[in-house]
């Protein structure tokens, strides 16, 4: 298993189905979706999830569990996980039918047929970052709201425990996220730092 897509949901089934589709609609078809329903009171999400695992079969998994917040559903969802990779989505967020792939390619340095890039044909850091930053945002069109850090501009952070500008490249896979901000809020934090 490549990808674990790990997704908390609390009271979203307005916008859970769409989440789980694009999931669903990925090129790269090595995958698994966690939906954690993290306790939700609105009588249809935790129904939802549920239903989606049964319309998606052995590849979307559920697990129910009492409230205990964003950070406490991701733990249980990467406890949970059986892919190589793990990919933490909201659940009212969903991802283009490409991206999954697109990691892996820019991870292994592989061609869809299987061949193996050589070191000159390799990115630096910097670029593959901005390929998931600047350059994402101008590919959607929305790289004049987000996208960089600049004034007047929508910007969320995620704050790692290493630097992937100074690792070795072949260790960037082995950097945690220890916080992400979000909309000016802190929507995940690892409880182990």
């Amino acid at each position: 298993m490549r990808f674990s897509v790990v997704i908390p949901a609390y009271n979203v089934a307005d916008y859970l189905e769409k989440c789980v589709a694009s999931v669903a609609a990925q090129t790269c078809a090595d995958w698994e979706a966690i939906l954690v329903d993290d306790g939700s009171t609105d009588g249809a999400t935790g129904g939802l999830c549920d239903a989606l695992a049964a319309r998606y079969g052995a590849r979307v998994r559920v697990i129910h569990q009492e409230n205990g917040g964003l950070g406490a559903a991701r733990n249980t969802g990467l406890s949970a996980a059986a892919g190589e990779y793990v990919v933490f989505l909201d659940s009212d967020d969903y991802i283009a039918p490409d991206m999954l792939e697109t990691v892996w390619c820019a991870v292994n340095r592989e061609t869809e047929q299987g061949r193996v890039l050589g070191a000159q044909e390799r990115i630096p850091v910097e670029e593959a970052l901005k390929a998931v930053t600047i350059h994402a945002a101008w590919q959607y069109g929305e790289d004049r709201e987000k996208g960089s850090i600049t004034p007047g501009k929508s910007a969320d952070f995620v704050i790692l425990d290493g630097d992937p500008c100074r690792v070795d490249p072949e260790q960037i896979r082995k950097i945690r996220v220890v916080r992400t901000i979000k909309a000016g809020r802190s929507i995940y934090e690892d409880g182990s730092f």
